[in-house]
């Protein structure tokens, strides 16, 4: 029986839409009747109602009125017909007899389109008996298995379709994939090429120029096979000519203007790093290396392929499986070296990559499902729009291209053509040849956008890499790395759509671009559930998609984009309309439904595809809520039946499905099991107080079970941080904790739960969590803690002197606060200064304005944000919070000296920069890469604990010898190392004023003046130079000086103008009878008391103050107990970038302009030196000196 009347509607004769299905209303109102006065047709849409005319009333003539509103026109025949439809086309009887017949079934066929789908419907047999020459006359052919393709196809490889040979494919199996499979064999075996490289003993230009379609293709598919180790960077004085060699092929790649010429580009662009990069077999010399390199690219560029592909280095021992745990340490340091946290999380995460077996395939295969029929996406791709002349330009330029790749990790993986990301850093970063690969990737881009790649140069373009990754079940979990240009590309495409793709997606889906949509989804499904619409019971439907993403269908997904993103057309056309290869190994499959996973527009293109389904039926009765393929529908039990139902219906024709196995239930209220509707008997049933959404229980009160789904994730986290500990790279196991496995991973159950409900569960995650950094750093759980408090050290920002190592239980009741205010205007979206109404609500019921206003400090400046900024911004809010907690811990007067400069130094701006990344900022004495063992007790010591040894301090000696006397300090040690610190043989020290004097003067030269490093001219008394760095005619010698040594904390400046004293008596006593008649005035003494991090230096800041240019202005003000001058201009400090080192000091150089400094001039220096010590700028004028 049709649905229509089981539901109890009448079905009726014209083949319109009922008004509903299962009580969801059809917004479609029949508009306008047909002109035949006896005719009941009627529509909403006019071309409807012409399409029904030029079908039903062909004789007859419309009135001449209507005749345009219907577009209809008279062909060649007299028939009214579409004005859109061609001659050919018609369907009366003497055009219809004049078609030609079936050869096996006598059917009319149409030759306007391929005739692949009728023959197919023939078995191999009857087709076989129909001579060959008469299917050509067709367009038809057939192949040796017996599949029917189109003539012109024949040579080509088989295009992603069900096979109909019975002996090939009874598996199931596409034919496409088993000739994939049968000729991807070792890398050595390129039988099938043999006849090629005989011809062609030329150069490869001449090789990629004569070759077919399908013989490039085979060659790239046997070439990209091969087990190899390529270049990540190469040799520096060869790095221009391998990018000048990409310019080149890219500049091809732009210019191509059909489909062999694009392949023909493509070919030569993905092989070039497998035949030319290569590296040499085994162990060599860099120079026996570079060597290897110079010859290929020679190969390359004079003599035959067949040389390069026969003497390419295949390495069949590459890594595979699973890491052990030494080479899982080291991917781990060098992707946090990298700054990709992420990249190192998954790792650890990860169970390693499955073996490539028969077993494996098939799961892989069953993931990537093959495509029914390829025609109609063969006929999208040549809809109207492909030659996008009129597209507009790309709104990015070449910069734009280039910032975005170098801001890609250079440990990122790449694609199947191994051009790396730290390769294509480098081409872009070598002078002259990097602009002209930036020029080529802009004109690429405009190539593809403007009108796309064709066929089989589409599928080269969007090839990928698979990654098989084991699952902790045993499962596979497959990850495709396409190549890194076409990542690129496609961030900028979706960059530049903005506003647009978000607007798109109104009002149900929040997980494309939408700002807070996470906490939206989650509000909006508790709201619904707690103030329902309508008087009945309501419950929830979570739905889960069976592998959305790999099986939504293309031909929707082109259709979509070519009418609501025509500027994205030739881009997706390009990406999708052919079948797109994914190497493994030597093994290959085919994806041809779905989006690739990787491809940045993938989620955007998903998502439309589900707005498209959504969009077809209207359901105000339910409330519904999509987080990319996770949908959560409210409504009462027989609306939730009637949407399931309606949904399943329309999802199928547009390649989605519902995973039954896997959506639930949710019962609310008072609701039993006997509440479940009929249709919905199979689906897993769910209490209220049980239920979760991505990851975030839906009972926001806490009770029952409710708060289970935190303390699973909370133990899957402790349980990675406890895995992270023990990793022997201490530094960089620190930096993954809080970066990625730690606090970050709860960030989003503070912002949708409240802070008194989850509160203990937070308290025990923060305490786990603690622990683990502990054992990271070198210290016990119990140095955590002050009494029963844990330290201000472990939970201030950087910024503020601590660890970094934010508690939940700190910036719960703010996150939550934010939270809701930022879910509120997503729903409603209200302008700025509205209040959202649905947040009136939802604070009623959880008060979160209150339970964040209550932990809000009270303002410590006139000039602090208002209340309600503070409550819509958690950054605000938690520094209001922080700089309380360090204000109280500053201004505690029981501490000693040492601690109070302690507090006070690594309290001061950019102290702890080295703490922010590992690498990022070096220490003074050290390299960028510590040892653990000294990390840590650097780590120890800006912490006040004694080392590790503190009970054998005081028996032993300081061993520090001098390089230039080789005497011995012999000093005894102290348990805090402050010894360490200001030892004169000792690195640290002697490091700290090196840096200082080394980015003064950087900073000077950087400015246009004469700079000179530790000036020749010595005084005679004490064979010393008198100055550190001279500037023009100022002598500038920089002193370190421990501030509780000299009395810092009696007056403020006091250690300054002590040290000042004595380096100032000094230079007078050894003046007397000096050859150069150093003259003592004008000098001047600006303070840069810097009490620091212990062992911290080499980051530093510098300020230049000249009160003789016009706007340039200085001030005072007091830090701690000393006065330190900070200059600005027009009130905002010009400072260096953190860890320039002196290096880039832009803002200041205007300062300083041509002239050189007087006496007049003042000059500050700030360095996050170790330990509390005062960095002492002693500047004086020398008229003797030019």
């Amino acid at each position: 029986m049709p649905q229509r009347e089981r539901a109890g509607q009448p079905s009726d004769d014209h083949g319109q839409r009922p008004q509903s299905r299962g009580g969801l209303a059809r917004p479609r109102t029949p508009q306008y009747p047909c002109p035949e006065p006896r005719c009941p047709f009627a529509s909403s849409s006019m071309a409807h109602v012409g399409r029904h005319w030029g079908r039903e009333h062909p004789t007859i003539m419309p009135p001449a009125d209507v005749w345009g509103a219907l577009e209809l026109r008279r062909n060649k025949c007299g028939l009214a017909v579409p004005r859109t439809q061609a001659d050919s086309a018609c369907q009366c009887g003497p055009c219809t007899t004049a078609k030609p017949k079936c050869p096996v079934c006598d059917t009319r066929l149409d030759l306007r389109s391929s005739q692949v789908r009728h023959f197919s419907r023939h078995s191999a047999a009857q087709v076989r008996a129909v001579p060959p020459a008469v299917l050509r006359t067709l367009g038809v052919g057939q192949r040796a298995c017996g599949k029917i393709c189109e003539v012109n196809s024949l040579n080509h490889p088989h295009a992603i379709s069900r096979c109909l040979d019975p002996v090939l494919c009874g598996s199931g199996l596409t034919h496409a994939q088993t000739l994939a499979v049968r000729r991807n064999r070792a890398a050595d075996d390129l039988t099938g090429l043999d006849d090629v490289f005989a011809q062609l003993r030329n150069s490869p230009s001449e090789f990629f120029g004569a070759a077919s379609i399908h013989t490039l293709v085979r060659f790239v598919d046997a070439v990209l096979a091969m087990q190899v180790r390529t270049w990540k960077r190469v040799p520096q004085r060869l790095s221009a000519t391998v990018a000048l060699e990409l310019a080149a092929m890219l500049e091809d790649l732009a210019r191509a203007p059909s489909e062999l010429e694009q392949v023909r580009a493509l070919s030569r662009l993905w092989t070039f790093p497998t035949l030319v990069l290569c590296l040499p077999p085994g162990r060599q010399p860099s120079r026996a290396r570079a060597a290897f390199l110079v010859d290929r690219l020679h190969k390359w560029r004079a003599d035959s392929i067949t040389e390069l592909v026969s003497a390419v280095p295949v390495d069949a021992a590459l890594p595979t499986g699973t890491l052990t745990p030494d080479l899982l340490a080291k991917q781990v340091q060098k992707h946090m070296r990298a700054h990709h946290i992420g990249a190192a999380a998954r790792l650890l995460e990860s169970s390693g990559i499955h073996q490539v077996t028969d077993d494996v395939l098939a799961k892989l295969r069953a993931l990537h499902p093959s495509a029914a029929d390829t025609s109609s996406l063969r006929h999208d791709a040549h809809g109207p729009g492909q030659d996008s002349a009129s597209a507009a330009d790309v709104p990015w330029e070449g910069d734009d291209i280039r910032q975005l790749i170098l801001a890609i990790p250079h440990t990122s993986g790449s694609g199947p053509s191994r051009w790396s990301a730290s390769l294509l850093h480098q081409v872009l970063q070598t002078e002259v040849a990097g602009s002209k690969v930036q020029v080529a990737l802009l004109r690429v881009s405009q190539a593809l956008v403007r009108r796309g790649f064709e066929g089989q140069a589409g599928a080269l373009w969007n090839h990928a890499r698979l990654i098989p990754l084991r699952k902790k079940d045993g499962g596979v979990r497959p990850i495709a790395v396409g190549e890194v240009l076409r990542r690129a590309l496609g961030k900028l495409a979706l960059r530049c759509l903005g506003q647009a793709a978000v607007d798109s997606l109104l009002p149900l889906q929040f997980g494309v671009g939408r700002k807070s949509g996470l906490e939206a989804a989650i509000m909006g499904t508790r709201m619904a559930v707690l103030e329902p619409t309508q008087s009945e019971p309501v419950a929830a439907l979570k739905v889960d998609l069976a592998n959305a993403f790999n099986t939504v269908s293309r031909h929707t997904l082109l259709r979509l984009v070519h009418a609501r993103f025509p500027e994205l057309w030739p881009l997706v056309r390009s990406t999708y309309s052919t079948p797109s290869p994914l190497r493994l190994g030597t093994q290959m499959l085919y994806s041809a439904r779905g989006v690739q996973q990787g491809d940045p527009l993938g989620p955007l293109l998903f998502s439309l595809v589900l707005q498209n389904v959504l969009a077809q039926f209207s359901a105000p009765q339910v409330h519904q809520v999509w987080y990319l393929d996770d949908g959560c529908v409210v409504g009462t039990p027989a609306h939730l039946a009637a949407f399931l139902l309606a949904f399943e219906h329309d999802a199928q024709a547009h390649g989605l499905a519902i995973n039954r196995a896997k959506t639930e239930f949710i019962l609310t209220g008072t609701m039993t099991r006997s509440d479940v509707p009929d249709g919905l008997q199979d689906l897993l049933v769910t209490s209220w107080s049980e239920a979760e959404l991505l990851g975030v229980p839906l009972d926001a009160t806490g009770a029952g079970r409710a708060l289970a789904p935190i303390a699973r994730l909370s133990r899957k986290v402790l349980d990675l941080a406890r895995t992270v500990s023990e990793l022997p790279c201490s530094e960089e196991a620190f930096h993954l904790l809080r970066g990625s496995v730690g606090p970050r991973r709860l960030a989003h159950l503070t912002r949708t739960m409240p802070a008194d409900v989850i509160r203990a569960e937070l308290a025990s995650f923060d305490e786990g969590w603690r622990h683990c950094v502990a054992r990271t750093v070198g210290t016990a759980p119990a140095d955590c803690l002050d009494g029963t408090d844990v330290r201000p050290e472990w939970r201030l920002p950087l910024s503020m002197g601590g660890l970094g190592l934010t508690a939940l239980t700190d910036v719960a009741p703010f996150a939550f606060a934010a939270g809701s205010r930022a879910a509120a205007r997503a729903l409603d979206q209200v302008p700025d200064d509205v209040v959202p109404p649905t947040l009136v609500r939802w604070d009623a019921r959880f008060h979160s304005d209150q339970a964040a206003l209550a932990c809000l400090p009270a303002p410590v400046a006139a000039d602090d944000a208002p209340p309600g900024t503070l409550l819509s911004s958690q950054t605000q809010s938690c520094r209001r919070f922080f700089r309380k907690m360090q204000t109280d811990w500053l201004s505690d007067q029981g501490t000693t000296t040492w601690e109070f400069h302690r507090r006070h130094g690594i309290s001061a701006p950019f102290a702890l920069a080295w703490l922010s990344m590992p690498s990022a900022i070096p220490l003074a004495g050290h390299a960028t890469r510590m040892r653990p063992h000294v990390w840590q007790a650097a780590v120890r010591h800006m912490l006040g604990l004694p080392t590790r040894l503190a009970q054998f301090a005081s028996q032993t000696r300081c061993p520090a010898i001098s390089a230039t006397t080789g005497a011995i300090c012999g000093e005894r040690l102290d348990a805090l190392g402050r010894h360490a610190l200001a030892c004169v043989f000792g690195p640290s020290r002697y490091g700290r004023h090196e840096r200082v004097a080394e980015a003064l003067r950087d900073f000077a030269h950087a400015a246009g003046l004469v700079t000179v490093r530790e000036p020749a001219v010595c005084d005679t008394s004490t064979a010393r130079r008198p100055y550190d760095v001279l500037i023009g005619t100022t002598g500038v010698d920089v002193s370190v000086v421990l501030p509780d040594k000299a009395g810092a904390r009696r007056t403020p400046g006091s250690a300054i103008r002590i040290k000042t004293a004595a380096k100032l008596s000094a230079y007078t006593f050894a003046r007397v009878g000096s050859s150069a008649r150093w003259q003592s005035a004008p000098r001047l003494t600006l303070a840069a008391v810097a009490p620091t991090a212990p062992a911290g230096a080499g980051h530093l800041y510098a300020w230049a103050t000249m009160p003789d240019l016009p706007g340039l202005r200085s001030r005072v003000i007091p830090d701690g107990q000393a006065a330190v001058a900070r200059p600005s201009l027009d009130d905002s400090p010009s400072a260096l970038s953190p860890g320039c080192l002196g290096r880039q000091p832009r803002p200041c150089a205007s300062a300083f302009g041509t002239r050189h400094p007087c006496g007049g001039t003042a000059m500050a220096l700030r360095a996050s030196a170790p330990g509390a010590h005062t960095m002492s700028l002693d500047i004086g004028h020398c008229p003797g000196q030019r």
